[in-house]
């Protein structure tokens, strides 16, 4: 099993990957819908997160299942290695994800595709505050 380091460098490797053929992945709409993503099935774990296709703000329908497979891939591969390096907070998972040491091949860090949100916007059980 791949540490979580390792698995948020293979997020970003992915994401990488997809912005070769379908460079709106770094549009805003689209960093934002994707950070959505992460925060529900990722940071809060929420239990009733739907992991049915759902729109990203890609420009085709090509582009949006491929970002949709590199984030469900990651959220599942996330939740294991967090298990297992004891990331059990809302605060842990986001700091372990918002680490900017962590980048892709190419030299991107999590914001580049994910933007940045402040932990302090957020209560123990990542409600908004």
């Amino acid at each position: 099993m791949q540490t979580f380091n390792e698995t948020l460098r293979d997020l970003l490797n992915r994401c990488d990957a997809v912005a070769q053929l379908y460079p709106e992945i770094t549009d805003t709409a689209v960093r934002e819908e994707m950070a959505c993503a992460i925060l529900e099935g990722f940071y809060r774990l929420d239990e009733n997160y739907c992991y049915t296709p759902r729109q990203f703000a890609m420009y085709s329908d090509d582009g949006n299942t491929k970002v949709m497979a590199v984030l469900y891939a990651f959220i599942s591969e996330a939740i294991e290695a967090a298990k297992c390096e004891g990331l059990d907070t809302f605060h842990k998972r986001f700091a372990a994800f918002q680490n900017r040491s962590i980048v892709s091949d190419e030299g991107h860090s999590f914001d580049y595709y994910f933007g940045h949100w402040n932990t302090e916007d957020f209560d123990e059980d990542g409600k908004p505050r």
